[in-house]
């Protein structure tokens, strides 16, 4: 562990004590089962690694990605790279997207989201992460999410989930959600966000731009304040006709 700092020498004599045989034991078969979940894990990578290169399309440009520094429970192979090339864009670079959860969603949904989704509202839909609205004589008697199983949606939500403390236009969004309507529908509304996000970028070919984000962002903030604006001035009016009339009165 590159934490610790004593060195191997001091490290074994610190580990010299009145081991019982029992102790020893489950030792040993904790280590044991330890590296046979490692090993496990690798194979699966490996299998994952060679289930994305068959649908490589090979004939598409490959750019090379720098090399992200792995993080803990995430594959050991190259999973930006190879997406890249099957997608023809970085989708890991969404906020939240991290390499397991974009190597979830491909698995659902493929390279050709186009065919299988021809709009953005379908694949929002097909995911469950827009509430289903029931309207009748023009009016919204009822608009929840459905409660259903999606393995891709639950990815997006996951992602969501990750952005409770991040300093960016997602995470502000996720927290302001939050404040006004609760922690699971400011997850869901976040990551319909991120899904949308995702839908353009793979159909069509395009990098992430958080510029966007924070440009809609402030753009809300400017309508949220001449609202704000609006009603102060209207509850100003308000408050000076009460003090005429009562002046009339008087």
């Amino acid at each position: 562990d590159p934490g610790i700092k004593a060195s191997i020498e001091i490290l074994e004599k610190s580990l010299t004590a009145n081991w019982r045989e029992e102790q020893l034991f489950n030792l040993k078969q904790a280590l044991q089962h330890y590296d046979f979940l490692e090993n496990q894990l690798r194979e699966c990578d490996l299998k994952s690694e060679k289930v994305i290169l068959k649908m490589m399309n090979l004939a598409s440009n490959q750019k090379k990605l720098k090399p992200v520094r792995k993080q803990k429970n995430q594959p050991k192979f190259n999973v930006e790279q190879h997406l890249y090339n099957v997608l023809g864009t970085d989708v890991t670079q969404i906020y939240g997207v991290k390499s397991t959860a974009a190597l979830t969603i491909y698995s659902e949904t493929g390279a050709d989201l186009k065919d299988k989704f021809p709009s953005e509202k379908q694949f929002l839909s097909w995911l469950n992460v827009v509430p289903d609205n029931k309207i009748s004589g023009g009016k919204v008697l009822s608009s929840k999410v459905k409660k259903k199983k999606n393995i891709a949606g639950q990815a997006f939500r996951d992602a969501a989930s990750t952005l409770w403390r991040a300093q960016n236009p997602l995470g502000d969004y996720l927290r302001r959600k939050k404040a006004k309507s609760g922690t699971k529908k400011a997850i869901v509304a976040t990551a319909r966000k991120i899904a949308a996000i995702y839908y353009k970028m793979v159909t069509q070919k395009v990098s992430f731009d958080p510029e966007k984000i924070k440009i809609q962002t402030t753009q809300h903030l400017e309508k949220k304040a001449k609202y704000l604006q609006k009603q102060m001035e209207q509850t100003q009016k308000m408050l000076a006709q009460i003090q005429n009339n009562q002046i009339r009165v008087i």
